[in-house]
């Protein structure tokens, strides 16, 4: 199953990767573009790369500072020699586990200002889950790092702003209602896909992660922390206007068991 998780992925990526270069393809074979350089379009380019770069500056100052509040915690190697082994099996260390006093029940990996992988794990979430739950939580993010999830999200996010990157350096032939729109809905239509398929990338590494798990820790408290989870997770079908209700980065959690039950 780990096989196919991974065949899976690359499919993903390659045709995320492919719409740009469909979209070029069909709009400059159609004559409906035609790609065009300019010291305008460099500069709105730049403006462009530049404003993402400081909001990007600016969201990891923001976690940081987050992180930076966090209590470190320590975890008894005798007691989760399991989650140890894992990393030495794989040659790689135990990443730093940082406490968020918050009621919320979340757990998460994110890289703190000396670039090094922390796992975050809610008051919350602890106070919900055994032993046995929380070795199986770290299982499932170490599994992320071990697959290497975080560089191929980036890279097909990367992937993802080249569409924009065409546009701007795009003229429109012929420029009457019926191209504008055929354009547009093309754009749309890209836009659409590839959000639709990373959402399914992201639901993917996430079957692939509880996989792992439930293969090295067995099954059951992986299932058993779900079923916990499920009983405190809100519904998206409650939550009104928001991305994720059309392009969820999680499988929901009764699929997600679904899955485990066969092992």
């Amino acid at each position: 199953m780990l096989l196919k998780y991974q065949i899976q992925k690359i499919v993903l990526i390659c045709t995320i990767s492919i719409i740009p270069i469909m979209f070029i393809s069909v709009g400059i074979l159609t004559s409906f573009i035609e790609l065009k350089f300019s010291i305008l379009n460099s500069v709105l380019f730049l403006a462009l790369v530049y404003s993402i770069y400081t909001k990007n500056i600016e969201y990891n100052k923001h976690i940081n500072n987050n992180l930076e509040e966090f209590t470190e915690l320590s975890l008894g190697e005798a007691s989760y020699q399991e989650v140890y082994k894992f990393c030495e099996i794989r040659n790689s260390s135990f990443p730093k586990l940082l406490l968020d006093d918050s009621d919320s029940i979340k757990a998460y990996t994110i890289k703190n200002s000396t670039k090094q992988y922390c796992i975050v794990i809610s008051n919350g979430l602890i106070e919900l889950i055994n032993k046995d739950e929380l070795k199986s939580v770290l299982i499932h993010e170490l599994a992320h790092l071990y697959k290497k999830d975080f560089f191929y999200t980036k890279l097909i996010k990367l992937i993802m702003f080249i569409l924009p990157f065409v546009l701007l350096f795009s003229k429109i032939k012929n420029e009457t209602l019926f191209t504008i729109v055929i354009l547009l809905l093309l754009l749309v239509i890209s836009i659409l896909v590839q959000n639709f398929l990373f959402s399914l990338f992201q639901k993917v590494i996430e079957y692939e992660a509880d996989l792992i798990a439930g293969m090295y820790l067995g099954a059951t408290p992986v299932i058993t922390l779900l079923e916990k989870l499920e009983i405190k997770t809100i519904p998206m079908t409650e939550v009104k206007f928001s991305k994720e209700r059309f392009f969820p980065s999680h499988p929901t959690l009764k699929n997600r068991i679904k899955k485990l039950k066969q092992i």
